[in-house]
């Protein structure tokens, strides 16, 4: 074995790496990566924006000396930008490579600048309060001609420029509203640019039409002293016209029965008349009572819808002894005078029909032989769309002699409702009447009121001015009671004025116009500021009174004609 010896420890010595200078080195291991990477922005900086439009991030690129492309690894923060205004922003770029070694941020500079200033000095619209402009509004016409009625007084015009941020002038620039002349108005609507020099001058020729005679109307079955004229009422839109003739001598009854036969002396009748799309009148319709009798005073009050499609008319004299709605109306003579209303309604087809027969809940009786003389339908007045009603019954009999107003609603279906009573202790309460358009502010004249109260709400005097007169406004309440808001006397009442003969309400109910045709005072001026005491015997006034939004009515205006004079009766 001893010759063997020597190979053997060479083989261990192999095998066990060791043996020789033919053995590896060892490996020392490779250093940190401690390289950041390398941001490089996309496009320009800085960046250029227009104040409105929307942000656009250009990007970078990233690279690293270990890791290669990791511009996908980027943060991009550009929160801070804010393209509604202008001004100077920063959206900051940061990176980290795989050994988390951070890149320097790199801030790119954002400016947002505003943008010129627009140029456009159009008109998106115009229009007009009345009347249709001629040719159709196109912002790129210049030159247009409008033209409205005598009765339209004021226009109100609304341009509005195609850019906000340009502005526009109406003639001097002092209102949106202009007063009309008759004839031809010129109107200048200046559009100034944004950019304070680009203009565009819009001009309209707005013509006010003269007063001037469209119709000449007479009744179908004239006669003599039959009053043709007692009552003349248009509806809202002009196009149907009724007239009563309170001492017409029909005895016809219901609609279109035969005009010729006058054996009911003082009967009463309205004509209704309506224009076409030409502006020319024709007779529509011959109305008469139900119950056509003589004496009764048809027609003596009339009253229209809106739409005119509900016509109500009084006849204070009727004489049946029916209560409510839709009674006998077979029974005359037994109430004297004791007053009825009729309500009639145009189909689609423009045909009439009596809807209601309309009397009051209770009838007073006045003395002997049953005489009543409440002449209820001495006045009548309806709520624009025709489903209010307010009658009223001067000189109605009982404890205390008063007159009354009667309020009645119809329903759904057709049906009339007596809803209230709205009484003052005087004779004439009702003589005249008013609605506001929804039927819930009421205005009533007394042109008997004696008292010596002044102005609105004045303490209570003594009654000592015969027939000074007076106006009433009442509200309605949720229930349908009816609450006195108001009470209304001249200023300088004297006796026989009946300031209250005439009562007029506006749509809203804020506006109060009150007729005293007998007033004495002599201002031969349009509108007098001051009450003077000189004298012009029933030259005549009209006072306008305005109600604010806590119910609280003040005088407005004093108006007399500019050419007074003795027994005009002007109001």
């Amino acid at each position: 074995m001893g010759r063997y010896l020597p190979l053997l420890i060479s083989v261990l010595l192999s095998a066990c790496g060791g043996g020789g200078s033919s053995s590896a080195p060892i490996q020392p291991p490779p250093p940190a990566d401690t390289v950041p990477p390398a941001i490089t922005l996309i496009g320009p900086n800085p960046q250029i924006i227009d104040a409105g439009s929307a942000y656009t991030e250009l990007g970078a690129t990233a690279t690293d000396n270990v890791d290669g492309d990791i511009s996908g690894a980027i943060v991009i923060d550009a929160s801070a930008v804010d393209t509604s205004t202008a001004g100077s922003y920063e959206v900051r770029y940061d990176v980290r490579d795989g050994a988390g070694n951070s890149a320097s941020t790199v801030v790119r500079a954002v400016t947002v600048v505003a943008p010129p200033p627009s140029s456009d000095a159009t008109l998106s619209s115009l229009t007009l309060s009345a009347g249709t402009l001629v040719p159709a509004f196109d912002p790129a016409i210049i030159e247009y001609e409008v033209t409205v009625p005598f009765g339209v007084h004021r226009l109100a015009i609304v341009p509005l420029p195609n850019d906000p941020n340009a502005s526009q002038r109406i003639n001097d620039g002092a209102s949106s509203t202009l007063d009309l002349a008759e004839g031809v108005n010129a109107v200048n609507i200046l559009v100034t640019a944004e950019d304070g020099t680009t203009t565009t001058n819009y001009e309209i020729k707005a013509t006010r039409l003269a007063l001037a005679q469209q119709a000449y109307i007479k009744a179908v079955n004239p006669s003599v002293s039959d009053n043709f004229g007692t009552q003349a009422v248009l509806s809202g839109d002009g196009n149907t016209l009724i007239i009563s003739s309170r001492f017409e001598d029909g005895a016809g009854v219901g609609v279109n029965s035969n005009p010729g036969n006058d054996d009911a002396e003082g009967s009463g009748a309205v004509y209704v008349y309506t224009r076409d799309a030409a502006g020319d009148w024709g007779s529509h319709s011959y109305i008469k009572a139900s119950n056509t009798d003589s004496g009764d005073g048809f027609g003596e009050s009339a009253a229209i819808s809106r739409d005119g499609s509900t016509l109500a008319a009084g006849a204070p004299w009727e004489d049946s002894a029916a209560t409510g709605v839709n009674g006998d109306q077979g029974n005359e003579f037994e109430f004297f005078d004791a007053g009825a209303v009729y309500v009639f309604t145009r189909d689609t087809g423009g045909t009439w029909t009596q809807q209601a027969y309309v009397k009051p809940s209770v009838i007073n009786m006045n003395g002997a032989g049953g005489s009543s003389n409440e002449w209820f339908g001495r006045t009548v007045a309806l709520s624009a769309d025709g489903n209010k009603m307010a009658v009223g019954a001067i000189s109605r009999s009982g404890p205390v002699a008063s007159g009354s107003v009667f309020v009645f609603d119809r329903g759904s279906g057709g049906a009339w409702t007596e809803t209230a009573i709205v009484s003052v202790p005087s004779f004439f309460f009702g003589s005249s009447l008013a609605l506001s358009a929804d039927g819930d502010t009421l205005a009533v004249g007394d042109f008997s009121d004696s008292s010596e109260s002044t102005g609105i709400n004045g303490a209570p005097a003594g009654n000592g001015l015969i027939d000074a007169g007076a106006a009433h406004v009442f509200v309605r309440n949720p229930d349908n009671t009816w609450l006195r808001e108001a009470y209304f006397k001249a200023s300088s009442p004297s006796d026989c004025e009946y300031f209250g003969d005439t009562v007029t309400l506006s749509d809203d109910g804020n506006m109060l116009a009150v007729g005293g045709p007998s007033e004495d005072n002599a201002g031969a001026v349009v509108i007098c500021e001051e009450f003077d005491n000189r004298r012009n015997t029933t030259s005549g006034s009209v006072s306008l009174y305005a109600r604010d939004t806590g119910g609280n009515w003040s005088l407005q205006e004093y108006l007399q004609a500019s050419n007074a004079h003795n027994g005009d009766f002007f109001g």
